[in-house]
């Protein structure tokens, strides 16, 4: 296993709390990441799905499932646990990731840190490689996340 720590952050135009229940909304949220696919819900803590990722020449599909491990709503940070792994291939991935959610009636951010533990290809490749892939991802999946919650917004009439 190689381990790693990743620190990513994001900023939306939404108002904080709007944000917050969108990102605790694993339906929601799911689409907006890319490479990712919720595939069923166990219970409201944990959800099976995939996730996809392309590291250089090398794109990985891992199965597995995330867990929220710890919710604080008024704080509006949540810990998740993931872990999952290749659909062809013997690597594995797990995640502890800690997102917290600051802001006010019109932006929020967010910041990101995760504990990556992975076995196999993604193993073998640069940190800096899997750092900057991340930091993509997020900024994808920020650009997904205010154009659906901008759609989601009733219009102004």
């Amino acid at each position: 296993m190689r381990p790693m720590k990743l620190e990513n952050s994001f900023d939306v135009a939404a108002p904080a709390p709007v944000a917050w229940r969108f990102l605790v909304d694993p339906e929601r949220v799911i689409p907006c990441m890319p490479g990712a696919e919720l595939t069923g819900v166990v219970d409201e803590r944990t959800c099976p799905g995939s996730a996809g990722v392309k590291l250089g020449p090398v794109s990985l599909v891992y199965k597995g499932r995330v867990s929220i491990e710890e919710r604080d709503d008024e704080a509006m940070r949540i810990v998740l646990v993931g872990k999952g792994t290749e659909s062809k291939g013997k690597g594995t991935a797990g995640a502890t990731i800690v997102l917290e959610v600051s802001g006010d009636d019109r932006t929020t951010h967010a910041d990101i840190t995760t504990d990556l533990k992975i076995s196999g290809m993604a193993a073998s490749l640069g940190r800096g490689m899997i750092a900057g892939v991340a930091g993509k991802l997020t900024r994808q999946f920020a650009e997904n996340m205010e154009r659906q919650l901008a759609e989601e917004e009733p219009s102004a009439g």
